[in-house]
């Protein structure tokens, strides 16, 4: 009887780790292929993530009013850079998170 030859399952294929980025201080930033978003729950209320491919890793970012306003317009496939701003008042008094979103087409990059 002569031994098979076995081939670990995973030659040739990439692992994607997944993670959440969460930014600590103002101008914090994250670059990434924009590769679309999923609804969830954060302490219990509906909300969406922005996914990103970085590297060999997907990272996700939890949506706030600001960044998905800033992230609708944006194409699948592209290059997206996100600056953390930090909290800003609103007209109304309120505070919001801000973020600086800076895109391009990705298909060339």
């Amino acid at each position: 009887m002569t031994p098979e030859l076995v081939k670990p399952a995973d030659v040739g294929w990439t692992t994607v780790e997944t993670g959440i980025w969460s930014p600590e201080k103002k101008g914090d930033k994250m670059e990434g292929k924009y590769i679309g978003t999923e609804e969830g729950t954060v302490h219990g209320r509906p909300t969406v993530a922005h996914l990103f491919m970085v590297g060999d890793g997907v990272i996700k970012v939890w949506g706030r009013a600001q960044l998905n306003t800033k992230l609708d317009s944006i194409p699948i496939g592209s290059d997206v850079r996100l600056e953390y701003v930090g909290k800003v008042d609103t007209a109304s008094g309120n505070k919001v998170i801000d973020w600086k979103v800076q895109h391009r087409d990705g298909s060339n990059h």
